[in-house]
């Protein structure tokens, strides 16, 4: 691997933003000349990496900023970190060589298909299926909770269905319209 110079050193997402900000201000470019060369729509860098920023960058935006700006990211271990939290985890991770893990045949990378998983379609459990009074008992005893209004309600509501199938249907019949001639 080649030797690489480093600009500098951050941790998050804040963080990486202001470092590409100070790159893009080092290099003078102009914030009209970034959106093109990148391929962004106008003024979209600066929403990017102004002093305010008022945009996230996505997957599609920060490579294409960071081709501008010549820069690439580089993973580096913080081992202070992962000695913290070993500790803390009461887990033994320094030495573990996370590169040299077997995945899918061998092959470690983004190019690497991950076959998916079938949910199993879950079985609905029919309480009443070849048990009609069971259903017709405990449909009445619901019935008796209800208030006179709610049953009221109910029954204006499945009249009101009923009623719009039927006039559906007539007037399809006297309009024509939904109703196809047999050739």
């Amino acid at each position: 691997m080649e030797a690489l110079a480093t600009i500098t050193s951050t941790q998050g997402y804040t963080g990486l933003q202001q470092a590409l900000r100070a790159r893009w201000l080092a290099l003078g470019i102009r914030g009209e000349d970034l959106d093109r060369m990148a391929g962004l729509a106008e003024r979209y860098g600066a929403r990017l990496l102004g002093p305010w920023p008022t945009k996230h960058m996505g997957t599609d935006s920060l490579g294409r900023i960071m081709d501008v700006l010549a820069v690439k990211l580089v993973l580096v271990e913080d081992t202070e970190l992962l000695a913290e939290i070993s500790r803390r985890l009461g887990v033994e991770l320094q030495g573990r060589d996370v590169t040299s893990r077997n995945i899918a045949g061998g092959q470690n990378n983004a190019n690497t298909a991950m076959p998916t998983q079938r949910k199993r379609k879950r079985r609905r459990f029919l309480a009443f299926k070849g048990n009609p009074e069971l259903a017709r008992q405990l449909r009445n005893r619901a019935v008796l909770k209800q208030s006179a209004r709610q049953r009221s309600r109910i029954a204006r509501i499945a009249a009101n269905a009923r009623w719009s199938k039927s006039v559906r249907s007539k007037s399809a019949l006297t309009t024509g319209k939904g109703v196809t001639a047999k050739p």
